[in-house]
């Protein structure tokens, strides 16, 4: 197959676009895994990972709402709004999952992988069901210093 010129030049004016997005980091290409859970407590199921990859602006943060675009384009919105969501993101000498909701800013585990989490949201009882909270006393420990003069 031969190649004119007009068709050279527009392939080298979009591979030269892509050798200055790697430079200046402007694009780059992410990867989100996500786990769903369905049920509470023992009975809990989750899901096989998912995984996709999607492009970003690497000048723009990674917010919850972002993702949510993106799952709802995949597996549409009803998916998005049935789930809690958190992400896995390192504390200490390991890892925590947290909570998350859609301005907030999602961190990635490693340079462009971000781990999520999303965990059926349960019904709320009807509006005549009294909710019932349970608290248990903490005790706490107060000490007084003085200083002196």
């Amino acid at each position: 197959m031969k190649i004119g010129k007009l068709e050279w030049a527009i392939f080298a004016a979009a591979e030269k676009q892509r050798e200055m997005e790697a430079i200046t980091g402007e694009v780059r290409r992410i990867k989100v895994l996500y786990f769903l859970r369905h049920g509470r407590g023992t009975g809990a199921r989750v899901e096989q990972p998912h995984l996709f990859c999607a492009h970003h602006s690497s000048s723009n943060d990674l917010l919850l709402k972002d993702i949510k675009r993106w799952l709802a384009d995949l597996r549409g919105s009803h998916l998005t709004e049935a789930f809690s969501w958190s992400y896995k993101r390192r504390y200490k000498t390991g890892y925590i999952w947290q909570e998350v909701v859609d301005d907030d800013l999602v961190m990635p585990t490693s340079r462009n992988e971000y781990v999520l989490q999303g965990c059926e949201k349960v019904a709320l009882p009807s509006s005549g069901t009294p909710l019932t909270f349970m608290f248990f006393p903490v005790s706490v420990y107060h000490s007084s210093i003085t200083t002196s003069k």
